[in-house]
């Protein structure tokens, strides 16, 4: 499975060469090359379109056909980004100027938990609260300037919030 992550080049520059920062318009009003950026190893981001599909089959509950469909590709997700560890924004790359990715964990804990209330299928919940994932993506690392705020590049804060309540609903209280 390959993802096509990003289309164009960002550039704040002001240089003569367009861009997409150059001038924001309609794709199809474009007349200028656009890289495509392809990724092969890209957990961060399979695990976000994993939790984002989800989260899809649940507003669509009511077309069952549909609603499968989103699930379906949710879990190919997932589980591609489980065994494809990777950021999509490597050190230096265009990427990582802009929406920089400082690790994947915190998709995992967040695509877990939309897995999970798609699906109700506890093993989804079992990877997202094991203890070595809530440390890898940061969980405990309070001296971060972002800590507790929900930005693109960390998911933790609403994946937190999220699992609270499941665990509340669930009893799982201690």
């Amino acid at each position: 499975m390959n993802f096509w992550l990003q289309v164009g080049v960002g550039d704040t520059s002001k240089g003569p060469m367009p861009n997409d920062h150059y001038c924001w318009m309609r794709p199809e009003d474009i007349d200028y090359k656009r890289p495509v950026i392809e990724c092969h190893s890209c957990s961060d981001l399979a695990a976000e379109m994993a939790a984002a599909l989800a989260a899809a089959s649940i507003v669509f509950k009511d077309s069952k056909a549909y609603s499968d469909k989103l699930v379906h590709g949710a879990k190919a997700l997932y589980k591609f980004g489980r065994l494809q560890r990777g950021r999509y924004s490597p050190n230096g790359s265009d990427q990582s100027l802009f929406y920089n990715s400082t690790s994947y964990w915190d998709e995992f804990v967040w695509g877990g938990a939309w897995m999970y209330f798609a699906t109700g299928n506890t093993s989804y919940l079992t990877i997202a609260t094991a203890p070595g994932m809530a440390k890898h993506a940061g969980a405990f690392w309070i001296g971060s300037p972002n800590y507790g705020v929900f930005t693109w590049d960390d998911k933790l804060p609403g994946s937190q919030v999220s699992i609270l309540h499941t665990y509340v609903q669930l009893n799982w209280m201690c």
